[in-house]
């Protein structure tokens, strides 16, 4: 570990095939909760490391929030601000990477950035049931 993981599989991937439409979901992260600092710090240093090697303009993660999972947690409390925190933090993402972490990967994998199809529909959905399009949200290309 961490070489021999499914996580460098895919990083050796990714680093092939950069324009893949490929995402890792860092949703129930167990590595973080009830950890002390330094195992917390060695756990970044590793996702540092991947992230590096890897996808270093953070174009492949996403954070889904896996509420079956967590609902039966009981490290489910302050759990998104915690994950927040780690890779802001102990792996030292920038504003860029967390917007991409957070939202823009996710609005690339579902298909809801403008012109995706998926959005089509939506906007089609909308306008069908008099639902304001100002609704739907509005994300950037990652």
């Amino acid at each position: 570990m961490p070489e021999g993981s499914w996580e460098w599989a895919l990083g050796q991937y990714l680093k092939a095939h950069p324009e893949a439409p490929v995402f890792a979901d860092i949703s129930f992260l167990s590595e973080i909760a009830g950890k002390s600092p330094v195992e917390i710090s060695r756990y970044a240093a590793i996702v540092r490391r991947w992230i590096d090697a890897f996808d270093p303009t953070c174009r492949h993660l996403l954070f889904g929030s896996d509420w079956l999972m967590l609902g039966a947690s009981p490290a489910y409390d302050g759990y998104v601000k915690r994950v927040d925190a780690f890779f802001r933090n102990a792996v030292g993402l920038d504003n860029i990477q967390m917007s991409r972490l957070f939202n823009l990967n996710a609005a690339h994998f579902l298909g809801l950035r403008e012109g995706d199809a998926a959005r089509d529909r939506l906007r089609q959905f909308y306008a069908k049931h008099n639902v304001p399009i100002s609704r739907l949200p509005s994300f950037e290309k990652a």
